[in-house]
């Protein structure tokens, strides 16, 4: 799957790269009970709404495998929301305590180290991530700006990668660990789009807000969804002028609000 990332001479971002190509890059994060695999299928609008553009979405598998015990109980997805079920392989990047609804995030360590290793040899503009991997997008820009809160995260020396141009945050949460706790302490300034459904059922606006509240410099809408990922063409659109300029004003789909 990463056999593609181009290589790189240095760490140092005010060095030139030794690149393969111009193509303008940005991480995708799926959710939990997703994988890279089925994310690509779910974000292929968005991929060739932006593909004129010359950008290119990088999709990454999780560390966590997850097994029926990982299942949450009573999960009842909308049917348009792809979940990777057995016989497919189930990821994530961490795993939550069972006993503690959103608490735990074991195995975050191993996503951030995995993502430290992918960025040391790469150049990416954002990062995107939904559900889950929203939230996993959001610690990862926020690292990049105080690798000192997971000191592992810094590579001989050196944090492996400028902080990124922008995130953008579909249906996610704050996570509950020290760990995660470290790296949010404070708020982060990458410009970062948050994108909620009113009617999402499995990450609440209640449970939304605080990730929200992270960002110093946000933007955030409300679709009239639930946990999915918009993709009509006014949205696309949208996706589209973010990823150009994430400081231009947003041209707001019908049916949704800003925050």
């Amino acid at each position: 799957m990463l056999s593609h990332l181009h290589r790189r001479k240095v760490i140092d971002p005010s060095v030139e790269l030794d690149m393969m190509s111009s193509t303008r890059k940005i991480l995708v994060f799926h959710g939990y009970l997703q994988n890279a695999e089925l994310t690509k299928e779910w974000f292929a609008p968005i991929q060739e709404a932006i593909r004129p553009d010359n950008i290119e979405l990088v999709f990454v598998d999780g560390t966590q495998t997850l097994g029926e015990a990982d299942i949450p109980k009573g999960l009842e997805p909308p049917p348009e929301l792809p979940l990777a079920l057995p016989p497919h392989v189930p990821k994530a990047w961490w795993k939550h305590d069972q006993n503690a609804a959103r608490s735990g995030t074991y195995g975050l360590e191993d996503s951030l180290l995995k993502l430290r290793d992918i960025l040391k040899n790469d150049r990416f503009e954002g990062v995107v991530g939904f559900s889950q991997g929203s939230a996993f997008a959001v610690l990862l820009a926020a690292l990049l700006e105080r690798p000192e809160t997971f000191p592992p995260f810094v590579a001989e020396g050196q944090t492996p990668h400028p902080p990124f141009a922008f995130c953008v945050a579909f249906s996610g949460s704050v996570p509950d660990s020290p760990l995660a706790n470290a790296i949010l302490s404070s708020t982060y300034h990458t410009p970062t789009l948050h994108i909620q459904g009113t009617t999402d059922n499995i990450t609440p606006e209640e449970a939304n807000q605080p990730l929200r509240e992270i960002s110093a410099n946000k933007k955030a809408l409300h679709h009239p969804g639930g946990h999915i990922l918009p993709v009509a063409p006014a949205w696309l659109e949208l996706y589209r002028q973010y990823f150009l300029d994430p400081t231009a004003d947003l041209k707001v789909p019908e049916g949704a609000e800003a925050v």
